[in-house]
């Protein structure tokens, strides 16, 4: 016969195991709300050291055999990958010291060559280098040697196009795919594959109907790894999604006010007769920061800063017309090296990236602004404006790679 005493004590056992295993297996709570329309109100000096721990700087080579005219770049530990998309697409690969290796395949019709480029990245451990050919729809997956290591058609196994790849680990790929035209029931919008693009997962189902008349989608989509987890919001919608135990939970919302159009595309013609409306076009997150580029029609917007521990909302302040700025845009200000006051930051694993073309360095220099004052790094001011002046006009460019704060 149980005691009494013993038969409290073991329901109290009992409900204390529920309640730890019910908060243990709960989605995260609570969303953090940004103001887009009241940060508005808030124009504030931003300085690059609020973001970055130091800086260092890639010569690229030049030669007949890696000219290029413009590129975006993935920066790994070993390699640098420059990536031409078009006239003609093409793809460098550098090592980590700016000396060309080779190209990785080539414009064409072949086997090993691509016709058109919408992304190029890496995964972490610098394994592979995958190649979205969106024309083709195929995924081509290379090593650092150039090989073809194999073809992944997703037009026929997805069902859809990838708009865009991240990649997690060597063995965890995340495609995110175009928002399907047509009527579509429960079309997930992200699926997790592995190295070898076998289906892990499909996250973030949606159902979708055909658009009457002559509309189209409109809107970027944020798409990328923060923290070992993807984090996704699709077009230019209020709520930013990150993974958390196989599901998508809210992370931050961005309420817009009623005039918002509310969906991920456009009517032709119907954003002419809407007015004002409210848009977060895209964002980088840092370990501190949402890094906001902002719409509102007519006429107002810019890059704005959302700190994520006091949630402060502000705008970048917009500084007077200074050469070689004539627009007065505005900036962040330099005070790491005072070389290139950047609009932006658009960090990938930890780290900021602005590729400067030679002339325009060497005219920033003999026209540049007193903005910035108190150089955290005037060492590395130094060793840049040595680069900038062993360089020719019409050289590859010289990076400066900045570290994000983590």
């Amino acid at each position: 016969m149980n005691h009494p005493y013993r038969l409290t004590i073991r329901l109290l056992t009992f409900c204390l195991l529920a309640i730890l295993i019910s908060c243990r297996t709960k989605e995260p709570a609570g969303i953090a709300t940004i103001d887009i329309l009241k940060g508005l109100n808030n124009e504030k000096e931003f300085r690059l050291s609020e973001f970055v721990d130091g800086v260092e700087y890639v010569k690229l080579e030049t030669t007949k055999e890696c000219l290029f005219s413009s590129a975006m770049f993935q920066i790994g530990k070993k390699y640098i990958v420059a990536v031409q998309p078009y006239r003609p697409a093409q793809i460098f690969l550098f090592d980590r010291s700016g000396k060309f290796l080779r190209k990785i395949g080539c414009e064409g019709k072949g086997p090993l060559e691509y016709i058109s480029i919408s992304s190029v990245v890496t995964d972490p451990e610098e394994t592979y280098i995958l190649v979205n050919d969106y024309q083709r729809s195929v995924i081509m997956k290379y090593d650092f040697e150039g090989k073809v290591l194999f073809n992944f058609n997703f037009k026929d196994k997805l069902d859809g196009d990838v708009a865009r790849i991240a990649v997690k680990s060597s063995n965890e790929v995340y495609l995110r795919m175009e928002y399907p035209r047509m009527e579509k029931k429960n079309f997930y919008l992200i699926r997790k594959m592995d190295a070898n693009f076998h289906k892990i997962d499909s996250l973030y189902p949606v159902t979708t109907s055909l658009i009457a008349g002559n509309g189209f989608y409109w809107g970027g989509s944020d798409f990328y790894v923060h923290n070992g987890a993807i984090q996704f919001r699709q077009f230019s919608f209020d709520t930013l999604y990150g993974e958390s135990q196989g599901k998508m939970v809210p992370r931050f919302y961005f309420p817009v006010g009623a005039d918002h159009l509310p969906g991920p595309y456009l009517v032709s013609g119907l954003h002419k007769q809407m007015g004002d409306y409210t848009s977060t076009l895209n964002f980088t997150e840092t370990s501190g920061y949402l890094i906001l580029n902002t719409r509102i029609v007519p006429g107002k917007g810019g890059i704005m800063l959302y700190n994520k521990s006091t949630g402060e909302i502000a705008l970048l302040k917009k500084y007077p017309p200074c050469p070689p700025d004539t627009l007065g845009r505005r900036l962040i200000l330099n005070d790491i090296d005072g070389i290139v006051n950047p609009r932006s930051i658009t960090g990938d694993q930890g780290i900021c990236v602005i590729a400067n073309q030679v002339i325009d360095l060497k005219d920033n220099l003999l026209k540049s602004c007193p903005e910035v004052q108190g150089i955290k790094l005037p060492t590395r001011r130094e060793e840049i404006i040595g680069l900038i002046n062993a360089s020719k006009d019409d050289d590859n460019p010289i990076l400066q790679i900045f570290h994000l704060k983590q």
